[in-house]
């Protein structure tokens, strides 16, 4: 029995009452009340929905019509408003009353159509009731004519023009229902919102589940009505439980219907991350600005294997025939090497990227390489695609291969086979690149989190994506932060707070404002004039200024009160717009002497009609972006995605944002940073500062540290150390000033000015320190660098096109892919941990081992009395591998390293390598460097002498320091940095006979390495061990 339109407009009629009831409901009193009767409406019908007497897509699409994307009408209010006077036969008067619909208090289009039938509501209407599947089966037909609907809704016949599929509806109806049908033509029942999760529950307990799997109303219910049409559509609890746990494991995605997209989670600070993510392993991966895509390759279908979904769901598989190409080389399609026999599903985004450039573009760049339906829209003021740009996919998952359902595996299992299937090309089809964060250990994912974050923020991407390492792509009861299941975290830069400035903030002048209806509800203030403001920047602000000339004002954007605008400063932009308006229909534009506004506007995109009002004068407000966007058909950028932090009455238009000011804030925040280390650092002090001061307060409390409790692997107790010694830290606070005389700042100009008695100053320095030592019985505390913030995470820099060696010729080669992710296991100790902590990596074990040899080993640790000042003997014998890479080169210590006598003065003799004591003794720039006793200069040495520095790579901020370092004085030789227990691992294997030779030797060499510093385009860069591997070259040589 077919089901009545007219039903359903009861329910949304019910619906509306309690939305407009006088007085407002309580938020909580009215969720409850709306939830209440939209449950009494499905019990009442319950028996002919579950009889199948009810279609349920016709239903489904009726009750949610904003959820059939792949419908597109082709009409909006001002054209419909056309077509239902014409099939009314409205006369002069009515259509006049129908083009009311603009103005405030009118109910919009559905309510003016209401007044204008309610007088023939007595009448007896032609033909049969409307019901749901006539109207459904009508506004297909409608959509199939539009060219915007998605190809499979375009295949059916259209020949019945627009004018009489609505009209033959619109005569059978009374005027609450026509209200209702032009509201679902608009796919806006305003100022209704039907709560979409609990319809589809109260339709059938399984379609939730369903849902995520196959995001389609027409395979879910088809899948209700077959494989589970053995299930009750509301048992009761108990039942309930029982029958979804036996159901679930039933789901499983279809090739060619759209997967459900996981549930994400927005951070709202580092600390809202935190805790989000628990204590259990994420994968963090930098958030691309590109367009979902979801890809179904189906090997059956021959050529046409390959079909393409975009974030709503419509099939743009002919929009993007560009990637299809791509899609089959790096999948191998048709060849033996193919991943998969029959289908897989791969989830992805598309972005633009530039050979010429060398790196991704922004997003509006996509608009030129992807049409809509085969048009490309919004490109009018674009340039023209330059040579060596074309679309790249980023693949980040893997969703179904074959008969393997794998959206039920882990992430980490999913990215495994995801790397098996896919062959990546740079340029063109790359994985998305990742670092895993244990979160068991909040304090070291926090400084990682940070890291990570900023690095991504440097190389311009939106932010990061966390996605939890164990679990699956999304359960089939969902997944949220209440039920503890997988969801996924969004952290971007205007999400957190504690950036401040460092966000897209700016002043902008408001210059108009209009009026949208369908905006009233979301803005919750029923007696609202304005719901949309029209932002405008001066063009001509220092002339006005000056010379006193009439400003001018270009519109850059609008920002409307959907989630844009706080309820208070939209209550006062009324306010103020209240008193300070002119209607631009009365507005004298054609007389500037008689015109009451104090200002011209020019705009290119938004015409003075589009404007309702507009202000005598401008009024500032605060506005946050998250990035900057070049709109479409405008040739200038504007902020992308706009929101009102604050109205700001205290401030006239000559302190907002000029044109000029805007296009140049864009353009800083669309190119690469030239110093980038820079810049990460100061992004870290606004990301860390909560976690410095804590840093700073236990610094300064002695008992915090007396107290702790440290790893093993980092304990102060050395071996004949008696436990009741006097700690470090107060010991190290004890010799604080004669610390502090000894510093010596070891970054050197390019003049050379400082570098030329830098040597013999570094050895003076180190002298004093000895002669320090051992005066109070202390070990030498390293140099505190300028900045306490410690960093567990590596150096990020851009990958060169291929392999490690960079000559000095330069060949201007860059990154074939974007810059990865930095991964690191330094450890999470405090500053003032790592200052006075020496770490030994052998064991006690090790060290009788050794004297079982008959090497003879003095205690390098604390006694009773206090920390020995002698430095450890010197082992006998020496290394006597003449393959040993340590005796070929030449070693500066890092600061934070040259105090430690252990390996200065023991490890470094024992392998024979050569020590450099300062770093511009290898400045490139200057050759008039005195040469030391124990040191080399560059134009002094030999093919077989390599540049080593060794670092503390749990001091990060101060590695990083050594590295610019050595970039500022532009040492041109590769030079390789390692962490300085190499030099322990290399004499373990030596003194217990183990000979480091070939993979061995490799190994040891590679678990050390931390990155190295080449020469290329005229400059001097850092590639991070997780950029470029190792080089092998010169442990042969």
């Amino acid at each position: 029995m077919p089901f009545r339109f007219s039903h359903v407009c009861q329910l949304l009629t019910d619906l509306e009452s309690v939305v407009t009831h006088d007085p407002p409901y309580l938020t909580k009193t009215r969720d409850e009340e709306l939830k209440r009767k939209i449950e009494y409406w499905f019990r009442c019908h319950r028996k002919a929905i579950d009889l199948g007497e009810v279609d349920g897509v016709a239903l489904l699409s009726t009750l949610l019509p904003e959820k059939r994307a792949d419908r597109v009408y082709g009409l909006q209010e001002a054209r419909l408003c056309k077509v239902i006077a014409r099939c009314l036969r409205l006369n002069k008067a009515n259509t006049k009353i129908l083009q009311d619909w603009k103005k405030s208090g009118h109910g919009g289009l559905g309510g003016c159509v209401q007044r204008i039938l309610k007088e023939l509501d007595c009448e007896r209407k032609p033909g049969p009731p409307v019901t749901i599947e006539e109207l459904d089966m009508t506004l297909h037909t409608l959509a199939s004519r539009c060219r915007f609907s998605d190809p499979a809704v375009r295949l059916n016949d259209a020949s019945t023009s627009v004018d009489e599929l609505i009209g033959q509806l619109f005569r059978r109806l009374n005027s609450v229902e026509a209200k209702w049908l032009t509201r679902l033509i608009l796919k806006n029942f305003s100022p209704v919102e039907i709560n979409y999760d609990q319809v589809i529950f109260e339709f059938h307990f399984l379609l939730p589940g369903l849902l995520r799997f196959q995001d389609s109303f027409t395979a879910a219910v088809a899948q209700l009505r077959t494989s589970f049409a053995h299930y009750p559509s509301k048992p009761n609890n108990d039942i309930q439980r029982a029958a979804w746990t036996a159901a679930s494991t039933l789901f499983s995605p279809v090739i060619g219907v759209k997967v459900g997209r996981q549930t994400f989670v927005k951070a709202r600070s580092m600390q809202h991350c935190i805790t989000l993510c628990g204590t259990q392993a994420w994968s963090v991966e930098r958030k691309y600005d590109g367009e979902f895509c979801e890809v179904h390759i189906d090997l059956s279908k021959g050529e046409n294997c390959i079909q393409i979904f975009s974030k709503s769901s419509k099939d743009s598989t002919a929009d993007r025939h560009a990637l299809h190409a791509t899609l089959k080389e790096c999948l191998r399609i048709g060849t033996r090497r193919c991943a998969f026999q029959n289908q897989c599903i791969l989830v992805g985004e598309v972005v633009v990227w530039s050979d010429a450039q060398q790196r991704i573009l922004e997003f509006h760049h996509l608009r030129k390489h992807i049409s809509r339906s085969g048009v490309f829209l919004g490109r009018e003021e674009d340039s023209q695609i330059e040579p060596g740009e074309h679309l790249m996919i980023v693949f980040f998952d893997i969703i179904s291969l074959d008969d393997e359902i794998l959206l039920r595996k882990p992430y980490k299992e999913r990215r495994q086979r995801l790397k098996e299937v896919v062959r990546c090309k740079a340029g063109y089809a790359i994985t998305s690149e990742r670092s895993i964060l244990d979160f068991r250990q909040p304090k070291r994912a926090q400084d990682q989190l940070c890291y990570q974050f900023a690095a991504a923020l440097v190389n311009r991407c939106e932010g990061l994506v966390l996605k939890p390492l164990d679990m699956p792509y999304f359960t089939s009861e969902g997944d949220t932060r209440e039920n503890g299941r997988g969801y996924v975290i969004k952290l971007k830069k205007d999400y957190l707070h504690e950036l401040g400035e460092m966000r897209d903030i700016a002043d902008f002048a408001v210059v108009g404002a209009s009026y949208d209806h369908k905006l009233v509800p979301k803005s919750g203030i029923r007696t609202i004039k304005y719901t949309t403001f029209h932002l405008a920047c001066c063009v001509n602000k220092e002339r006005s200024v000056r010379f006193k000339e009439r400003p001018r004002f270009r519109v850059i954007g609008v920002i409307d009160a959907n989630q844009c605008i706080p309820q208070t400063e939209l209550q006062a932009l009324n306010s103020y717009f209240k008193f300070h308006q002119l209607p631009t229909a009365t507005a004298p534009f054609s007389n500037p002497e008689a015109r009451p506004i104090t200002f011209d506007l020019e705009s290119e995109r938004c015409s003075r009609t589009q404007i309702d009002s507009l202000l005598t004068e401008p009024c500032v407000v605060e506005v946050l972006g998250s990035g900057f966007v070049r709109s479409p058909n405008a040739g200038y950028y504007t902020p992308r995605h706009p929101r009102i932090l604050k109205l700001h009455l205290d401030r006239g238009w000559q302190d907002a944002c000029t044109f000029q000011e805007l296009q140049e804030m864009a353009e800083s925040q669309r190119l690469p940073a030239e110093n980038e280390s820079q810049e990460i650092l100061d992004l870290l002090k606004k990301l860390q500062g909560k976690f410095q001061r804590k840093v700073e307060r236990e610094c300064s409390t002695p008992s915090s540290f007396r107290s702790r409790k440290l790893p093993s692997s980092f304990s102060t107790i050395h071996p004949g150390q008696h436990s009741s010694s006097p700690s470090p830290s107060s010991l190290i606070r004890q010799n604080t000033e004669r610390t502090k005389e000894t510093r010596v700042n070891f970054r050197t100009n390019r003049n050379g000015d400082s570098a030329k008695n830098s040597g013999v100053v570094a050895r003076e320095i180190l002298e004093s320190r000895d002669d320090n030592s051992k005066e109070d019985g202390l070990r030498p505390r390293t140099p505190t660098c300028s900045m306490t913030t410690e960093l567990s995470s590596g150096f990020v820099s851009k990958r060169p096109a291929s392999g490690f060696w960079v000559s000095s010729v330069d060949k201007r080669q860059k990154s074939t892919k974007p810059a990865s992710i930095v991964t690191s296991n330094a450890g999470a100790l405090s500053p003032v941990d790592r200052n006075v902590v020496f770490r030994s990596s052998f064991s006690q074990q090790n060290f009788s081992r050794v004297r079982s040899r008959g090497s003879r080993i003095e205690s390098c640790g604390e006694t009773h009395k206090g920390l020995s000042s002698q430095p450890m003997a010197v082992m006998t014998p020496l290394c006597r591998n003449e393959s040993c890479p340590l005796s070929k080169s030449m070693i500066f210590l890092s600061p934070c390293v040259q105090g430690f006598h252990w390996v200065s003065d023991t490890l470094l003799k024992w392998h024979g390598s050569k020590q450099v004591l300062s770093l511009a003794q290898w400045s490139a720039d200057d050759n008039t460097t005195q040469q030391c006793s124990r040191a080399l200069r560059e134009n002094l040495t030999t093919f077989a002498h390599h540049k080593l520095v060794l670092v503390e790579t749990n001091r990060l901020d101060a590695t990083f320091q050594c590295v610019s370092e050595v970039k500022s004085l532009r040492v041109r030789d590769p030079v390789l940095f390692f962490d300085w227990r190499i030099l322990e691992d290399l004499w373990a294997f030596e003194i217990e006979e183990h000979q480091a030779e070939g993979r061995v030797r490799e190994e040891i060499l590679e678990r050390r390495y931390f990155g190295l510093t080449c020469w290329s385009a005229d400059k001097v860069v850092f590639w991070h061990k997780d950029l470029v591997k190792m080089p092998t070259e010169w442990l042969d040589t």
